[in-house]
């Protein structure tokens, strides 16, 4: 067998120390001639996607619950913090995990940070990184011509449904106007009139008719 075991740190005669409650080893000065190993153990902080993949990469209309984005936390860490997030969202840690939630209210693109901390300094903290985009893209608004035809009294009117030939956006249609919506003799022939179309999260387009 192999008499010559390899040596341990602060168990030499002589020496003195041990293992760091933070995964550190540690000794003391060796006696009569003996060498005195230190080891160097660190166990630096992991951050791991534990939610579904894509989950970090979100695009989702504003006031609609973003679908919860979570992280394990662990290693040596002890926690975690998120900045960057948009109004209406809150990261949270709990018990080893780092959960990312809400409605945002505010629209744009949002790139947010995931430190860990609480890595002994000896040791590695870690990061991660996402984005959650909150509706930034305009509707489809397509414009149709009206004809209408004065009344007894000289008078029209239309509507903004009536321009409207089919507009559209994913976060849905919140409302729909015209500027201008009556008409007289003093209008009588081709009239320019402006739709404007506003989505489900604040965004515009306009077309004329």
């Amino acid at each position: 067998g192999d008499n010559n075991p390899l040596p341990t740190a602060g168990l030499s005669p002589g020496g003195g120390g041990g293992r760091g409650e933070d995964g550190t080893s540690t000794s003391a000065s060796g006696a009569n001639g003996q060498v005195i190993i230190t080891m160097l153990i660190c166990d630096d902080a992991i951050l791991t996607l534990s939610s579904a993949t894509g989950t970090d990469a979100q695009t989702v209309c504003r006031n609609t619950a973003l679908t919860n984005i979570t992280y394990t936390v662990g290693g040596s860490a002890t926690g975690a913090t998120v900045s960057g997030l948009p109004t209406g969202v809150t990261g949270t840690y709990n018990a080893g995990v780092v959960t990312i939630s809400g409605t945002p209210t505010q629209t744009g693109t949002f790139n947010y940070m995931l430190p860990t901390s609480g890595t002994p300094s000896s040791c590695t903290e870690t990061s991660a990184m996402g984005t959650i985009v909150v509706d930034i893209t305009p509707p489809t608004v397509i414009c149709r011509n009206v004809s209408v035809n004065l009344n007894a009294v000289g008078t029209a009117s239309i509507t903004a449904t009536q321009v409207d030939n089919g507009s559209s956006d994913a976060c849905g249609i919140a409302s729909r106007g015209i500027n201008s919506n009556s008409f007289t003799c003093a209008n009588l022939g081709p009239n320019t009139v402006t739709l404007t179309v506003t989505d489900g999260s604040g965004n515009t387009s306009t077309c004329t008719a």
